[in-house]
């Protein structure tokens, strides 16, 4: 296992909260620990995928609690090592280490992102704090430390080859900025602040959450929704059914500033009521108020950046990242301010003018800008997102343009495995395959918005390739797309769409990743030896996109008769698997398949509109 960081900290206590699912009563403290536990041995499952079927809400905290104290035990045997220190003695034990409290965090972590209830956001609560002190008590472990020091001063005369050198930076890097150089009286303080800060995060993201529950939007007549389809129509009706408001509609909040429906709602003081609700979501005076606590978190986190030797936050952040300064961060941002304002300027002209040529009577507002650029798109591009929307269908998407792109840039393939547990009944399992047939992992979605997830979309993985542990990648994407009525297909816009290709591109990454060491699997490493190879192009003949219900036409892709997309960095990535590459960037796909196939497959749609 990688050594835990002040990160993953974080993650197990500010993983998004909330819930509206029945759950077990709050209980004095955790169930005894036992080998009966889901998690008390890696899964038998196809790469140790998570036994949903036996994972019971109850069998998260007894299995953290154990795997932190067995972490410990496994590091303080590290640490009194009498041998010399050396980087088979030190830090691949320290990657070894941990298993138990890795195996059940990172389900849990999902679990109180993606599908929390009452019992798990007790569990959250109770330890975050438990587990800041247990990473602290790992990275400011003065012994420890000694001997991480020593391999990285004595690093080049070791032998070690690259990638062993690069793991032992960051393994130096990641006690230094946890505290493990500062004197006693100021690890003390700093151990104070990430025990606050984990509580305050945690409630953070508790009342984010509930308040984006709470801020959705009724309607209780069915005209103030002219302009949507009937698809959002009968999805926004069926929401308000889940919620017992039964001749209502309910529009719920996007993790966004911004919400989808403003683009196609005719009615400017529902768009109003929309965009107030989502922009003041947690700034209402209620128990779900966060201002004074994001006060707080930005005064704690600058403490602990001054403490750590940095003049603020920033600075601390950014000395790991590509940008190093924020003076550097700064002058980018900077940079685009003149072309960004102007462009915004002319675009609120175009805007303020079909308001006047409408006959408005009103100035541009922040609520109208998505409906009257939709009407601007549709004078001066004929494009229309409503009747793209057909063209999107959910599963079309996913399997004639995802996995179509992955197979012709990668050769990879997908079987549904219906016979994995998952953790609810919206969530999908795949089997990844690569050109030549073999296995090379599995792949989760879980893509339709519900009221006990985290708003956003994300990647991540239950369990990480690594070729130390013998583990291949199981890995997850979670989007919060509209769920249709029952009955109706799953109609997606183009933002969705991207958003679909961009989070796989991160599971890509995740699933073709070649790394030995856990600490540098993944996307978890912002610096890890990512092979970079120059750019070639590689062409995808794009599938004809098909109005849902409409079938594909005979004779597959080839036989559409568009043009090929040219997609660069296809054979680059190639060859770097075949060289064993430490790691797949994921930015190597992303920009491709967002910008050059969604810009050629939105211009066939256009183009076939106009025939």
């Amino acid at each position: 296992m990688r050594l835990p960081e002040r990160r993953f900290a974080l993650a197990l206590c500010a993983t998004l909260l909330g819930c509206n699912r029945a759950s077990t009563p709050a209980s004095a403290g955790p169930a005894p620990f036992t080998s009966a536990n889901p998690f008390a041995s890696a899964s038998p499952l196809l790469y140790q995928a998570p036994p949903f079927d036996r994972i019971h809400d109850a069998d998260y905290q007894p299995a953290i609690e154990e795997g932190m104290r067995r972490q410990l035990a496994e590091v303080a045997a590290i640490a009194s090592d009498t041998a010399a220190p050396g980087f088979d003695n030190t830090i691949v034990p320290l990657e070894r280490s941990g298993a138990l409290l890795t195996r059940a965090s990172k389900v849990f972590i999902a679990m109180t992102q993606a599908n929390t209830d009452d019992t798990l956001q007790r569990v959250q609560t109770e330890e975050a704090p438990r587990l800041a002190a247990h990473l602290d008590a790992i990275l400011m472990n003065d012994s420890l430390f000694r001997r991480v020091r020593s391999i990285y001063e004595r690093r080049a005369d070791l032998g070690l080859d690259s990638v062993q050198g690069f793991l032992v930076e960051r393994y130096y890097r990641d006690f230094v900025r946890a505290g493990a150089l500062l004197a006693e009286a100021d690890k003390a303080r700093l151990r104070a602040l990430n025990q606050e800060e984990s509580k305050l995060a945690t409630a953070f993201q508790n009342r984010l959450l509930a308040a984006t529950k709470a801020g959705a939007v009724v309607v209780g007549d069915k005209s103030e929704l002219d302009g949507l389809g009937d698809a959002e129509i009968a999805a926004a009706a069926e929401a308000a059914r889940e919620r017992k408001l039964d001749g209502k509609w309910l529009l719920p909040l996007q993790n966004t500033t911004q919400q989808p429906a403003q683009a196609s709602l005719k009615n400017r003081a529902l768009r109003q009521r929309l965009f107030i609700a989502s922009t003041t979501r947690t700034e209402r005076g209620d128990s779900n108020d966060t201002r004074d606590i994001v006060k707080r978190l930005a005064q704690l986190r600058a403490q602990r950046a001054q403490l750590l030797g940095y003049p603020s936050v920033a600075a601390f952040v950014l000395d790991d990242r590509m940008a190093k300064t924020p003076e550097a961060a700064i002058k980018l941002l900077s940079d685009l301010v003149p072309a960004a304002t102007a462009r915004a300027a002319r675009e609120a002209e175009k805007l303020q003018a079909k308001i006047n040529a409408q006959r408005g009577g009103f100035k541009l507002a922040p609520w109208d800008w998505q409906y009257y650029a939709e009407q601007v798109r549709k004078a001066e591009y004929a494009l229309d997102e409503s009747q793209l929307m057909p063209y999107f269908e959910l599963d079309r998407v996913l399997k004639d343009g995802v996995f179509f792109a992955a197979n012709r840039l990668y050769g990879l393939t997908f079987k549904q495995r219906t016979d994995l547990p998952v953790y609810h009944p919206d969530v999908r399992v795949f089997e990844v395959f690569d050109a030549d047939g073999t296995s090379l992992a599995l792949w989760y979605c879980d893509y339709f918005k519900r009221d006990n997830k985290g708003g956003g979309a994300w990647e991540d993985a239950f369990v990480d390739g690594s070729g130390l542990l013998g583990t291949k990648p199981v890995v997850f994407n979670v989007a919060n797309f509209t769920k249709p009525a029952p009955g109706q297909p799953a109609l997606l816009r183009f933002d969705d769409v991207k958003t679909m290709f961009h989070e796989f591109g991160h599971a890509l990454h995740a699933m073709l990743t070649r790394v030995e060491y856990p600490r540098l699997t993944g996307t978890q490493d912002q610096a890890s030896p990512h092979v970079r190879p120059g750019i070639r192009h590689h062409r995808v003949r794009s599938r004809r996109p098909a109005r849902h219900g409409m079938a594909q036409p005979a004779g597959g892709p080839a036989a559409t008769g568009y043009r090929g997309l040219r997609v660069p960095g296809a054979q680059a990535v190639r060859r770097g698997r075949a060289r064993g590459a430490a790691a797949l960037p994921h930015d190597l796909l992303l920009p491709h398949l967002e910008r050059r196939v969604l810009r050629r497959l939105l211009r066939v749609l256009v183009e076939r509109g106009a025939r």
